[in-house]
């Protein structure tokens, strides 16, 4: 267990680390080595690496951390839950759900981009990773708990 959330946190960590300068799609939740390998073999995503993806939306989402590049605004909390619901329903192996999983892009708001400032400052891992479980456990979406949106498909 410990050691699945150690590679989690380091996902977000990377993922986080990659918004600070631009938006991006849920596809680049993978680390490299593993996205080379997907690239080389052919092979698909996964439910669990959808679901994982899916439940890190959430948490950035729900934190604060994190927004949905968005015409004209923020999505009201129906097109947000809308947008996870789509997520969830739609695999992106198949071309309906490649253009979800493709159209929605992950921005850092303040608090997120706050958080990876003050982590890249200290150089220091071991809190960045703290502090992270700590607040998702504040807001009772540790890392204990998974599937917040059920993947579906």
């Amino acid at each position: 267990m410990i050691l699945l959330v150690m590679n989690i946190i380091e996902a977000y960590m990377d993922f986080l680390s990659l918004c600070e300068f631009d938006v991006y799609t849920l596809f680049y939740f993978w680390n490299d080595k593993r996205f080379d390998y997907w690239r080389i073999s052919g092979t698909e995503y996964g439910k669990e690496w959808c679901q994982d993806a899916l439940d890190l939306a959430y948490r950035m989402i729900k934190t604060g951390f994190m927004g949905i590049d968005y015409p004209n605004s923020d999505p009201t909390p129906e097109e947000m839950k809308k947008i996870f619901h789509d997520f969830a329903a739609f695999s992106p192996n198949v071309i309906d759900g490649a253009v979800i999983w493709s159209t929605y892009q992950f921005y850092l708001a303040e608090k997120g981009e706050a958080f990876v400032h003050d982590w890249k400052r200290s150089g220091d891992n071991a809190v960045f990773e703290r502090k992270l479980v700590e607040m998702f456990d504040a807001h009772g979406i540790g890392f204990d708990k998974q599937g917040f949106v059920p993947v579906t498909f």
